[in-house]
């Protein structure tokens, strides 16, 4: 089975990446639309250095949660598609450690 997940990728300057928890980050957006503070868990996004400004990090996260935040209105971002393919024994192996399943 196939899974496709739509991912979007942004830059964003580190020095409005202002707390860090284990298990959030805190960004500080300002700009046109004013002025924002979002918490992203950790588990959900991946965050890299640039490679061409050190002053910038770059963000990768699912295009779901990247909606539910106030981002879309202060960064520019690129979409791309990620495809997982998962075998029925995975599937099964996660449907028995749900803890909510009877």
């Amino acid at each position: 089975m196939e899974i496709t997940t739509t991912m979007v990728r942004f830059l964003f300057p580190k020095c409005d990446m202002v707390k860090r928890t284990d298990k959030a980050q805190l960004l500080r957006c300002k700009g046109e639309q004013g002025k924002a503070k979002v918490w992203l868990p950790l588990s959900k996004i991946e965050v890299k250095d640039d490679a061409l400004d050190a002053d910038l990090s770059e963000i990768t996260m699912a295009k779901w949660l990247f909606l539910k935040t106030e981002l879309p209105m202060f960064v520019k971002y690129d979409e791309f598609i990620v495809k997982s393919e998962i075998t029925q024994q995975q599937l099964t192996e996660s449907s028995s450690n749900n803890k909510f399943n009877n």
